[in-house]
C-alpha cells in the first residue's frame, strides 16, 4: 500500500507543467516547418502534373484498349490492317512493324501509364525509388524523340518515292519537318533539364530524409 502511495505522489506532484507541453508543441511544429523548407515546389509542381498527365494517359489507355479490341473482331478491320502492313504499303519498315503488332503497343502504353501514375503519387510523397524511375523513364524519352524524329525522315523519304513532287509539296514538308524538329529539341531540353534536377543535390536531399 505504501509502493501505491508514493507512485500517486509522484504523479500528482510531478505532472508535466502546460510550459513543458508547450515547448514539445513548439518543437514539433518548427521540425515540421523546417522538413516543409526543404520540400522544394519543383518536385511538388512535377509530381502533380506527372499525376494529371499519367492520370489521363490512363483513361485513354483504357478506352484505346477497349476500341482496339472491339475492333479487332471486325473482319473489315482485319483486312484493312494486313493491307496496309504489307510490303507494298508505302510506309518505312519500322512504321509496318508497328502497325503489325499495334495491340501489344497500345497494352504496353496502358501499363506503362498505369506504372508512371503511380510513380508520380510516390514522387509527390518523395519516394526515392520514384525519383530514380522518372530519371530513367525521362533518359528513355529522350532515346524515343530521336527515334520518332527518325521515324519522321524516313517516313517524308517514303513519300517523295516515285518521281518528282510539286514544289508546294516539298515546301510544305521541309516546313513540317523543320517544326517537328524545333519540338523535339525543345522537348529534348525539358527532359535532359528535369533529369538534370533529379540528379542534383538539393533535390536528392529532399528523398534521402
Amino acid at each position: 500500500m505504501e509502493l501505491t502511495q508514493n507512485h500517486r505522489h509522484i504523479f500528482i506532484h510531478h505532472p508535466l507543467s502546460s510550459s513543458t507541453i508547450k515547448s514539445i508543441r513548439r518543437y514539433k511544429k518548427r521540425k515540421k516547418m523546417e522538413t516543409q523548407k526543404k520540400q522544394s515546389s519543383f518536385v511538388k509542381v512535377l509530381a502533380w502534373f506527372l499525376i494529371v498527365i499519367n492520370g489521363l494517359g490512363v483513361l485513354i489507355g483504357i478506352a484505346q484498349n477497349v476500341m482496339l479490341q472491339t475492333f479487332m473482331k471486325d473482319d473489315h478491320f482485319k483486312n484493312s490492317m494486313s493491307e496496309r502492313n504489307g510490303e507494298d504499303s508505302g510506309f518505312p519498315p519500322l512504321m509496318n512493324s508497328m502497325f503489325e503488332h499495334m495491340d501489344l503497343m497500345v497494352m504496353g502504353t496502358l501499363a506503362l501509364a498505369i506504372v508512371a501514375f503511380v510513380a508520380s503519387i510516390a514522387l509527390l510523397k518523395r519516394k526515392n525509388w520514384a525519383r530514380l524511375f522518372f530519371i530513367v523513364l525521362f533518359s528513355l524519352a529522350i532515346v524515343w524523340s530521336l527515334v520518332g524524329a527518325y521515324m519522321q525522315y524516313d517516313l517524308m523519304n517514303s513519300m517523295n518515292v516515285g518521281g518528282e513532287i510539286p514544289e508546294d509539296f516539298a515546301t510544305m514538308q521541309n516546313t513540317m519537318m523543320m517544326v517537328n524538329s524545333a519540338i523535339t529539341i525543345a522537348f529534348i531540353a525539358l527532359y535532359v533539364y528535369i533529369i538534370k534536377r533529379l540528379h542534383s543535390e538539393q533535390i536528392k536531399s529532399e528523398f534521402l530524409v
